[in-house]
C-alpha cells in the first residue's frame, strides 16, 4: 500500500510539475514589462531547469522536513559566518551548491529551518533572529553574513528592522519578491497570505537595507514572482544574465560566482 501511494505520488509531481511550472512562465511573461520578458528559447530553457529542479528537489523534500535542524558547517580561521534562509515550503536541498561554496572557501555556515512550516512572516523573523543570536554565539562571531531566497530574503529584510545594526554583515538576497507575488493567493497559510502584494507584512519591511553591504539578485526568467518587476528592490538590483528560473537560479555558477564574490 505505501510503495502504491509513494508511486503515485511520484508520477503526479513528474506530471504536474511540466505544467505547473509552464503555466505559472506563461503568467509571468505576460504579466511583466518587455524589460522583464525574454526571447521564447530562453524562456522555454528556463521551464525546462525549473522543473528538472523540481522534480529534484521534491523527491528529497519529505526526508529533509523531518530532519529537526539543517546543515551547520563550523570553518576555520576567523572567517565570518553565514546564515543561510530558504525560501517559502523549501527544504535546504535547493541551496547545497551555495553550501558547498561556503565550505570550500572556509567559512562557517547554518540553515534556518522554518518552525512553523507556514507561520506568518514576523513570527518567523523573530525566530530567525534568535537562530542568528544562537549562531553567533555557537561560532563566536561578532557578526554574521546572510543569504536569504524568496520569502526568506523578506524575513532577512524584516529581521533588518529588529536586529542591532552591527550583529549583521553583508546581506544576500536572491529572487526575492520585495513587493509580494500576484500567485501567492494560491499559497496556503499565513506565509502564503503574507507573500501577496500589500499585505500586512509586505508593508513592515524597510524600505531598503541601506546600511548593509546588499547584493539583490534576480532569476533572468522568473515564473514565481508576478510580475517580475517586483522582484526589484533598488537600482542596484541585478540580473542573471543565463536562462534561469526561480529555483534553479540556486544551482547557476552565475550565481555562485556573484555571491562568493560579494561574500569576499
Amino acid at each position: 500500500m505505501t510503495s502504491d501511494v509513494l508511486l503515485f505520488l511520484g508520477l503526479t509531481v513528474l506530471l504536474v510539475a511540466p505544467v505547473f511550472v509552464g503555466s505559472l512562465q506563461i503568467a509571468s511573461f505576460l504579466r511583466s514589462s518587455p524589460a522583464e520578458q525574454h526571447p521564447v528559447y530562453k524562456e522555454v530553457l528556463a521551464w525546462f531547469r525549473e522543473v528538472l529542479v523540481l522534480w529534484f528537489v521534491g523527491a528529497l523534500w519529505p526526508i529533509q522536513m523531518l530532519r529537526s535542524t539543517w546543515s551547520r558547517h563550523q570553518g576555520k580561521g576567523e572567517t565570518i559566518p553565514v546564515i543561510l534562509v530558504p525560501g517559502y515550503l523549501e527544504s535546504e536541498t535547493l541551496m547545497h551548491r551555495l553550501r558547498n561554496a561556503l565550505k570550500q572557501s572556509g567559512r562557517p555556515y547554518a540553515t534556518y529551518k522554518y518552525q512553523p512550516l507556514l507561520g506568518p512572516g514576523e513570527t518567523q523573523t523573530l525566530r530567525l533572529l534568535s537562530f542568528v543570536r544562537e549562531m553567533k554565539a555557537s561560532f563566536a562571531a561578532d557578526r554574521i553574513d546572510m543569504i536569504g531566497h524568496s520569502f526568506g530574503g523578506l524575513l532577512i529584510r524584516r529581521l533588518l528592522t529588529h536586529c542591532d545594526l552591527h550583529e549583521v554583515g553583508k546581506v544576500v538576497l536572491l529572487a526575492v519578491p520585495h513587493k509580494g507575488s500576484q500567485i501567492a493567493v494560491l499559497a496556503p497559510g499565513q506565509a502564503g497570505r503574507d507573500l501577496q502584494p500589500d499585505s500586512g507584512f509586505i508593508r513592515s519591511l524597510a524600505a531598503e537595507p541601506e546600511v548593509h553591504p546588499t547584493l539583490d539578485l534576480r532569476a533572468s526568467c522568473d515564473a514565481m514572482i508576478h510580475p517580475r518587476e517586483s522582484a526589484h528592490l533598488n537600482e542596484s538590483s541585478e540580473r542573471l544574465r543565463g536562462a534561469w528560473g526561480h529555483n534553479s537560479m540556486l544551482i547557476a555558477q552565475e550565481t555562485i560566482q556573484r555571491v562568493t564574490t560579494f561574500l569576499t
